[in-house]
């Protein structure tokens, strides 16, 4: 009996345990160019970039740079500058192998709805239709299946919960459902499996919060999550890793360090390993399943800091299979086809497949598949 007391707590420190400190942190090359806050993130590829934002806590001023990071050599190269200008508050996504940034606030701080598209292969950026709603700065984005999501933030003084689709293919805008949550700035997002989630942020009133919505972006519809067990906060950073979202940091009545991992299929949160620094008005992005959190502020002063952020596992625990971008293929007659007799390999972080028959028709046709941005 003893023995079985003795085995039974050392179980329950040891889930404890597991439950409270999950991933690792590893200090990475500070991020390029001076000290920064308030600017973006987003990732492309096997390549992440942060860039914009201002140089001080205050917010005064702004930033046009962008730094591209490679975590195999772990390196920055400056980019092309963006060319709307120095801008901080700025939102970003990512839609088929392009990235957009826009709206935000000038050195000025007159706020933007404008929209640019950067094109890695290239280096260049390109103006495309402002945004259907008024200008703005504090506003969330994430990219879902061809089209990019933007909405909440403040105009002037004014939090908003508007909420708006890119359609990348026609450049054109279309607004969409306002965030269920109410008026909203500061807030924090990511996009797990088809589905867009927002939280925290200032709401009416100024208050802080630390809900979670779901955005269906087929019916068109939010949902209310559970709330983070952390405290209520604003202007944390949002990111994806694997099946998993997580809200880091931010602030409160201070810099916060801790991290808050969300698990959509079992509807809970799960602390993480706290950031090395208390942090927040940081950028981050996501790449080959780690997840990289760099630049903002700490204790009221702006820096470089950079930090990768290697899961406990990138999986959710249950048997349960994630529907991806179909196989590239087409048929004949234009339909994407049944294709049978095909063979599949991998090649480091790449996977191809090819050849086969559909309808009775042998193919010779080869497609590659990258993971990272799932094409």
């Amino acid at each position: 009996m003893r023995t079985r007391s003795i085995l039974s707590a050392a179980s329950l420190l040891l889930c404890g345990t597991q439950l409270v400190a999950q991933g690792t942190w590893t200090a990475k090359a500070n991020v390029g160019g001076s000290v920064r806050c308030w600017g973006v993130g987003f990732s492309i590829g096997h390549k992440g970039y942060i860039g914009l934002g201002a140089n001080n806590v205050n917010l005064t001023g702004a930033l046009d740079d962008m730094w591209e990071y490679d975590p195999a050599t772990n390196a920055w190269t400056q980019k092309a500058s963006f060319l709307g200008g120095p801008r901080k508050g700025a939102a970003a996504f990512v839609v088929n192998g392009k990235a957009y940034v826009g709206t935000g606030a000038d050195a000025n701080s007159v706020q933007k709805n404008d929209l640019w598209q950067y094109t890695p292969g290239t280096n260049t950026w390109v103006q495309r239709a402002n945004l259907g709603g008024v200008v703005r700065d504090g506003a969330v984005a994430f990219g879902i299946g061809g089209f990019g999501y933007l909405g909440t933030g403040r105009n002037g003084t004014i939090s908003l919960n508007d909420f708006w689709r890119y359609d990348a293919n026609a450049n054109q805008w279309s607004q969409r459902a306002n965030f269920a949550g109410g008026i909203r700035n500061g807030a924090a997002a990511f996009a797990v499996n088809g589905f867009g989630y927002v939280g925290t942020g200032q709401g009416t009133g100024g208050g802080l919060k630390n809900d979670l919505y779901r955005f269906n972006p087929v019916t068109n519809l939010w949902t209310l999550m559970p709330s983070s067990t952390g405290s209520v906060r604003y202007f944390a950073t949002g990111f994806t890793a694997g099946n998993f979202g997580y809200i880091a940091g931010g602030l409160t009545f201070g810099f916060q360090q801790d991290v808050w991992q969300f698990d959509p299929g079992a509807s809970q949160w799960m602390q993480q390993s706290n950031l090395p620094v208390a942090l927040a008005l940081s950028a981050s992005f996501t790449v080959a399943g780690n997840a990289y959190v760099g630049s903002g502020g700490i204790s009221g002063a702006p820096v470089t800091n950079f930090y990768e952020f290697t899961p406990a596992s990138t999986q959710a625990p249950s048997n349960s299979w994630t529907p991806k971008a179909n196989f590239g293929g087409v048929s004949d007659i234009g339909f994407v086809p049944n294709r049978t007799s095909a063979v599949g390999f991998s090649l480091g972080s790449k996977g191809y497949l090819g050849t086969g028959m559909t309808s009775q028709i042998k193919r010779n046709d080869f497609w590659e598949y990258d993971p990272a941005i799932n094409a």
